[in-house]
């Protein structure tokens, strides 16, 4: 084996025991913000758990009077567009990002605004979510499904959609009443399935239910259950579909949950981070998109306390990588090596020596930040623990090796050609 091809295996990590159900099994929270980062390794699945958390998001401007019950949000085209919910037109609304002033009324022709309550989008299609549920009776639970190149670039217009209609598998029950988990302000769009995200009144959790985005009549398929502690007015998916979050209110205190590192659609296993706005209490927020990666925009209702209005939050400071954006010091007193195997060389082995104790992470990182891999390790003061690596193959390019715990980090770089 060439020198070269032996230094490749600086960039092979791991498994040891765990190589098999890499993704299946997280032992201890990999987030070196949580406070239980890196805890018992005895645990099978650890969820991670933070400190209170609050922000204040910064005011960009006014939503027009007319627009008195904004009840959802989108960026498309440089603009925001918002919808009124119960009782309003049939009408999409774009409004100026400068001004707030609206732009252009795209009516949809079609349709009625029974109550709809949320907006999203894919590469195709804009869909409206007219599922508002409060009472819990409706059977006419209906997604809009317009074709965004029948959209004008500029001035009012009408659109015709496609209808897409559906139930809750276990709702057997539709007398009127606060007492229930079928009411629905949140959706998003992701593998050409549509994602519901409840408003559920009985127990302040959400249901993620499936539908299909083809036109038709459904029953929901139920998924998941995740304890938002509140009640839920609006989700969004960031364009690179790695990030979700959903807004909203506690005690009438608007939240976000920030939902990332997920794998596939399971989105609940990901890594779960819940902001608070406790100066906004009494705001009662409906609309949430992305603008860009990490920044996303908010829309609230007029109330007798604060006028309706779009707000901006930047949410990379819990999203980025702690090895990749600098915020970390250099380890002193730790280090790390891969070494081949010469016998085996699909085999390598990680020495990690350190003259302290402490529990780390190892990170295998693409020259983007994302990272591919990772693992928990502890060590032992003044000792050196050899991990032993099962080989796995990499596309050609430049990758990060990483050794970090809450406040440090070591790493090395190096590429495949």
């Amino acid at each position: 084996m060439s020198y070269s091809k032996r230094y490749i295996l600086l960039i092979v990590i791991f498994l040891q025991v765990i190589a098999a159900d890499i993704f299946a099994q997280k032992l201890g929270c990999k987030d070196p913000y949580a406070k239980n980062f890196l805890s018992s390794n005895k645990q099978d699945d650890c969820e991670c758990e933070y400190r209170f958390t609050r922000a204040n998001p910064v005011f960009i401007v006014d939503i027009p009077n007319s627009i008195n019950e904004s009840s959802a949000l989108i960026f498309l085209n440089q603009k925001y567009w918002t919808i009124n919910d119960s009782g309003g037109e049939n009408i999409l609304f774009a409004l100026d990002p400068i001004t707030g002033e609206i732009g252009q009324q795209i009516k949809v022709q079609n349709a009625v605004n029974t109550d709809w309550e949320a907006l999203t989008m894919d590469e195709e299609f804009l869909y409206v979510g007219d599922f508002g549920n409060n009472l819990g009776n409706r059977k006419d639970l209906t997604i809009y499904k317009v074709r965004l190149e029948d959209i004008p670039a500029e001035g009012n217009g009408n659109v015709v959609a496609e209808k897409i209609t559906f139930a809750y598998p276990t709702q057997k029950n539709f007398e009127s009443g606060f007492r229930h988990n079928f009411d629905c302000e949140a959706f998003i769009v992701k593998d050409n399935s549509i994602f519901l995200f409840t408003k559920n009144w009985e127990n302040h959790q959400t249901d993620l239910y499936q539908l299909p985005t083809d036109a038709g009549n459904y029953e929901a398929n139920f998924i998941d259950s995740f304890d938002v502690n509140g009640l839920i007015t609006a989700a969004a998916i960031s364009n690179d579909q790695d990030k979700i979050v959903l807004l909203g209110y506690q005690n009438y205190v608007p939240f976000i949950w920030l939902i990332f590192d997920f794998h596939d659609i399971i989105f609940f296993e990901g890594n779960k981070r819940r902001i608070d706005f406790p100066n906004m209490a009494t705001m009662q927020t409906e609309g949430i998109c992305f603008v860009e990666s990490d920044k996303i925009a908010i829309s609230s209702e007029k109330t007798p306390t604060f006028s309706g209005r779009l707000m901006r939050l930047n949410t990379s400071p819990w999203l980025e990588h702690p090895g990749m954006n600098g915020s970390l010091k250099t380890f002193k007193k730790t280090d790390f090596e891969v070494i081949e195997d010469q016998l085996n060389p699909t085999i390598a082995t990680v020495s990690v020596h350190s003259k302290r104790n402490g529990n780390f992470r190892l990170d295998v990182t693409e020259s983007t930040g994302k990272v591919l891999y990772s693992t928990l390790i502890c060590i032992t003061r003044n000792a050196k623990k050899d991990f032993q690596m099962k080989l796995l193959e990499l596309r050609p390019g430049t990758y990060v090796i990483s050794l970090l715990n809450k406040k440090r980090i070591i790493s090395k770089t190096t590429s495949i050609q």
